[in-house]
């Protein structure tokens, strides 16, 4: 168990290094280095809620199926929008 949530940790603090560049800050001092690490946590969470809604929207569609009604309606007005 322990490992599992090491990895997950790790992996969170390893995206601040590389996309966040927290590796070496750029900001001199306490307060604005805080400020600096919270910014680069607050992106990375919206990137991860941004991950988790898509996930969801398609585990609702999965359960709607392929033939449904809804589904067909939906992806009509989305094809109508030029999303597609």
């Amino acid at each position: 168990m322990s490992i599992h949530v090491r990895r997950q940790i790790e992996s969170i603090f390893g995206w601040m290094k590389t996309v966040g560049g927290i590796r070496k800050t750029r900001f001199r001092g306490l307060v604005r280095a805080s400020l600096h690490f919270s910014l680069v946590a607050t992106a990375y969470n919206l990137v991860r809620m941004a991950g988790l809604a898509r996930a969801s929207t398609e585990q609702i569609f999965r359960r709607i199926g392929k033939d449904s009604k809804f589904l067909q309606i939906f992806s009509a007005g989305y094809k109508r929008s030029g999303k597609d």
